[in-house]
């Protein structure tokens, strides 16, 4: 493993101590955690459940397609790559 020192605002360093001591952890996970989050292709589970939500939020208020629109919509898009 690699060690990295860097110098940061106090400022800073107060707010990732207060995100460390919320979450429990040390002020070291929570940078690495930090680094792996704006690295990482995929979502985290925060965000997913982000997602979920708002699509849930979306169709309760009738926002949205039909499934059957979207679904058709994915069939020629898929064909269409296809044929080519």
């Amino acid at each position: 493993m690699t060690t990295l020192t860097i110098q940061i605002p106090d400022e800073m360093f107060e707010r990732l101590k207060s995100l460390a001591d919320a979450e429990n952890v040390s002020i070291e996970q929570v940078v690495i955690n930090s680094i792996h989050d704006l690295t990482d292709d995929e979502p985290s589970d925060t965000e997913i459940l982000a997602s979920i939500r708002k699509g849930m939020i979306q169709a309760l208020n009738g926002e949205g397609r039909p499934a059957r629109a979207v679904l058709d919509e994915i069939d020629r898009e898929y064909e269409a790559e296809n044929a080519e």
